[in-house]
This record gives structure tokens, C-alpha cells and sequence, in this order.
């Protein structure tokens, strides 16, 4: 009987075959993708909102926290909570963020709280009281228009050419549901533009297939998709380069609405002041291009280096200088080897390039938060990375620029345990394209 009920309270919600203990045995990736879907489908009309709202509040609100499953799961569904757009969802945060206790999950609710509380107000949206004795007030039904918007998204990372794809469905003529896709240049804005009616079971489908290919691609919040192709219209009349005709066909469906963020969503998830003081997301950024953990986004940093030709200019610089017989003192090797990556440096940055960096560390660091691994911790060395570049910092003083750079030309420093062979500077050089 509990068994049935368990499968029908998140059928309300989502039609997947699941009773609520499976969650406890549901990996992490699974488990939040599948309550943050309970939350975004709760957009669509009250019924929905507020069968989500209960269903996520009865993992939490629950007496056996102390239980690290419990635990576990009740943050995840304390997160799928910033998903929920109303003041109901807030308010249920607020009240979330103000429970008593020390103990660590305690701490740990109150924290994922404010972050989704911090989410919500992002966007406009704040607590407001719940109905008398206690339940969740109803949630009013969704604007006319928001059947003409946007209904789901997913963008591409950024590629070493400063492009990438964002896929959006919509419903953007009566009935007839379209999915567009708009490749988009960091510099240029809009480079290109396609469309076809769809279902959005088919459009999941290729959302899904882009998942598994060797590129990351991450599902997007739909106001992001509308505050990402705003921006790059921006580009495009700033550029005065023509936009395609399915802009057109995504103008008349979305009209005149403004995105609600005035600068990049990523500020709004992570604080800035406290990154930038925390010198160690800046020093650990370096580790963007070795960890594993973070799978294929690690290809993404690797792939931002120096244009080939032009790293190999470099790379015969470096290796002149290091070994070559003109100068012999290890020191004033190692400086005009600081002096070549500097050249470097100023060459990948040239122009506008500390504008294009900090935008592509926002938007990886916003990528990698709301991967399906939620890698928190290193968005918040890409932003601290992107705070640093934007600071004016002298580029080699920044480790995940210095690092890039060396990564380019093939200048490495030696291990400190490995033999010299009788060789006094502290530098080797190896071809990079080998």
C-alpha cells in the first residue's frame, strides 16, 4: 500500500516508475536531474506547481534527517526548490534557511537554501507568507503568454573559435511547437540560425544524444537562453553583421521581453566577493586542465591555447632560449623564458581578448555548476579566473593563463625530485603537437 502511494504522489508530478525509496539508491547525477525535473514541470499551471512543491517538500520535511540517505536526498530537493519559480517555492526556502540546530545537516540545508532562495530572488522572485494554518498557498496559473515561450533549452560549450550552439523548443506559431538552433560567436554575435517543427519528446532526445557526444552540453535555464541570445543580438547590431531568418521566426515569439538579468546569471548562483578573497580557487585553476573529474570540460580549457602556427613561433623561442649556448646563467634563462610567455600572452589576448576570456570563465563556470555533476567548486575557480582577468591582474600572474600559455608553447617546469642530467635551469621544453 505505502509502496503505491509512493509511485502515485511523484506520478502527479512526473510520469516515471519509481517509488520514492528508489531514490535512496538513485546515484547523484540521476537524483538530481529527476527532482529538478519535477520542479521545472511544475512551471507549467498550478496543479503542477503545487504537486511539486509538496512532493519536494515531503523529502525534506521529513524526521529521520539525521540518516545520511535522508540527508542526502533532502538537499537535493532543497535545490530543486530554486527550480520552482512562485513565491511559494520561496517561501518554503526561506523557511528552510532559518531552521534551527548546529548540526551538520542542519548547516548544510540552511546553506543549500539560501543558495536556491538566492536563485529565485535572481529572478524576481520573493517569499511571500504561507496561507493560514500552514499550507502551501495555491500558485496563480502562468501569463497568457507564456505558451509563446520558451519551453526548454541547452547550450554547447564555447570551442576554441568562440563558438558554440544553443538549442531552444518553443512554441513560437499555434500548435506547432519548433526547435531552433543558433550557433552563436563570442565576438560577432549570431553566425547562423535553423528551425523545424518538433515534439518535445524528440527535441530530449537530441538534447541527450549531444550529452553522450564528446562535447559538454549542458541543459539551460530558459531565462539564461533568452539573456544569452539578447547579448549576442547585442553583438550583432555592434558588429553590423546580418542575423538569419530564424532570429526572425524567434522575435515574433518572443516580442519585446527583456531577459531579467542586467549581467551574467553566474553572479547572481555564486558570490563574487567571497571568490575573488579565496586565493586558492585562483591558484587551483590550473587544475581545469589535468583533473578527470570534471570529464570532458577539461578538453574545453585545453582547447583555448595558442593557434598552432603561432604557438610554434613561441615554442622555437622557448627552446632557443633554453637551449642555446649565449646564455648560460639558469636565471636569465628562466627570465627571457618569462619574457617569451609573456609575448605569448599579450598574442592570445590581443584586442578585446580579456573580454572574450572572462566571458567564456562565466560561462563555463555557469556550465559546470548546472552540469548534471554539479561541479561547484571548480566554477568557482573559473570565476575567480575571470574576476582576475577582469581586473587588469598582469596575465602571467594569473596561474590558469600562465599555465595556458606554457600548455601552447610546450614550456613546462621540471619536478622538483627529477634529475637535471647536469642541466642547471629549472624549465624544459617539449613539442606540444606530439
Amino acid at each position: 500500500m505505502e509502496e503505491n502511494q509512493g509511485k502515485q504522489e511523484v506520478g502527479v508530478t512526473e510520469n516515471l516508475d519509481f517509488n520514492v525509496e528508489d531514490l535512496r539508491s538513485m546515484p547523484e547525477k540521476e537524483l538530481r536531474a529527476r527532482l529538478r525535473r519535477i520542479a521545472e514541470r511544475g512551471n507549467s499551471q498550478a496543479t503542477a506547481h503545487n504537486d511539486a512543491l509538496r512532493f519536494l517538500s515531503s523529502l525534506i520535511d521529513r524526521e529521520d534527517l539525521q540518516e545520511p540517505q535522508a540527508l542526502r536526498i533532502a538537499l537535493v530537493a532543497t535545490g530543486a526548490l530554486g527550480y520552482l519559480k512562485s513565491a511559494a517555492s520561496a517561501g518554503k526556502l526561506a523557511a528552510i534557511a532559518s531552521i534551527p540546530g548546529d548540526s551538520p545537516g542542519a548547516k548544510s540545508l540552511r546553506k543549500e537554501a539560501k543558495r536556491a532562495l538566492f536563485q529565485l530572488k535572481s529572478w524576481g522572485i520573493e517569499p511571500e507568507p504561507r496561507a493560514e494554518g500552514g499550507e502551501v498557498a495555491p500558485a496563480p496559473p502562468p501569463p497568457a503568454g507564456d505558451r509563446e515561450k520558451i519551453i526548454q533549452a541547452a547550450a554547447t560549450a564555447i570551442d576554441c573559435d568562440g563558438n558554440r550552439i544553443v538549442s531552444i523548443f518553443m512554441r513560437a506559431l499555434p500548435g506547432r511547437p519548433l526547435a531552433i538552433d543558433f550557433l552563436i560567436n563570442e565576438t560577432s554575435g549570431i553566425a547562423e540560425g535553423f528551425f523545424e517543427p518538433t515534439s518535445k519528446r524528440r527535441f530530449q532526445r537530441e538534447v541527450d544524444a549531444g550529452k553522450g557526444g564528446e562535447f559538454p552540453v549542458v541543459e539551460i535555464d530558459p531565462e539564461y537562453c533568452l539573456f544569452l541570445v539578447q547579448a549576442a543580438v547585442k553583438r550583432n547590431e555592434e558588429t553590423q553583421t546580418k542575423l538569419p531568418d530564424a532570429y526572425r521566426i524567434w522575435k515574433e515569439a518572443i516580442g519585446d521581453r527583456k531577459s531579467i538579468y542586467d549581467k551574467h546569471p553566474i553572479y547572481s548562483e555564486l558570490d563574487p566577493d567571497a571568490i575573488a578573497q579565496d586565493k586558492h580557487l585562483l591558484a587551483d585553476a590550473t587544475s581545469l586542465f589535468y583533473s578527470s573529474s570534471i570529464g570532458k570540460f577539461r578538453k574545453v580549457f585545453t582547447g583555448w591555447a595558442l593557434d598552432p602556427e603561432i604557438a610554434w613561433k613561441y615554442h622555437l623561442k622557448a627552446g632557443e632560449a633554453l637551449t642555446g649556448v649565449i646564455i648560460v646563467d639558469p636565471i636569465a634563462r628562466n627570465e627571457q623564458v618569462e619574457r617569451i610567455l609573456a609575448d605569448a600572452a599579450d598574442e592570445l589576448f590581443k584586442n578585446d581578448g580579456r573580454r572574450r576570456f572572462k566571458y567564456r570563465l562565466e560561462e563555463m563556470a555557469y556550465m559546470l555548476l548546472h552540469s548534471e555533476e554539479r561541479h561547484e567548486y571548480e566554477a568557482k575557480c573559473c570565476l575567480a579566473t575571470a574576476l582576475a582577468i577582469d581586473s587588469g591582474k598582469r596575465l602571467l600572474d594569473i596561474p590558469f593563463v600562465h599555465e595556458l600559455i606554457s600548455k601552447s608553447i610546450g614550456v613546462f617546469k621540471r619536478d622538483e625530485d627529477e634529475e637535471d642530467n647536469g642541466e642547471d635551469d629549472t624549465r624544459l621544453i617539449i613539442n606540444p603537437f606530439e
